[in-house]
Formats: C-alpha cells, structure tokens, sequence
C-alpha cells in the first residue's frame, strides 16, 4: 500500500471512530471494512474497532471473530484477553 492508500485508510478509520461515537455502528462498521479492503497486513486496530462496533451491536459471535483476529496479529494484546 502506497502513500495514498495508508491515507485513504486512516481517513476511513477516522470517519469510522466519528460514526463510533454518533452511536452510528452500521456505518462505523463499513468505514472499517473499506479501511480493512485497503490493508494488506491485516491492521489490528481495524479488527479492534470491528469488535468493539460488533459488541455494541450485541452480535458476539462476530466481535469474538474481531477479537480473535486481534490477537493472532499479537497474543498479547491484553484488552482482547479480558
């Protein structure tokens, strides 16, 4: 990913957080997929985000996938034991 693809991903990240806080979850989340289509390495606060979105939600079994994600990125991203 170039210049403008890491970018372009921190903006939809950012306009992802910014929906987070409206309580406007569904379009957080598409905000995290667009970022996450754009991440080649797979960016761990992407699937962080996704997972706290999803809890808000109530759908478990997908923030659990998230949280999952996060920590074959890093077994020791604490606040994904917890």
């Amino acid at each position: 990913m170039g210049f403008l693809g890491a970018y372009k991903q921190k903006s939809l990240i950012k306009k992802g957080n910014k929906f987070y806080k409206q309580r406007k979850y569904k379009e957080a989340l598409e905000c995290y997929d667009k970022a996450q289509d754009l991440d080649l390495l797979n960016n761990l606060l992407v699937w962080w985000n996704k997972g706290i979105v999803f809890s808000k939600l109530k759908n478990y079994p997908n923030a659990i996938e998230c949280y999952d994600k996060v920590l074959d990125l890093d077994p020791n991203h604490f606040a994904s034991l917890v």
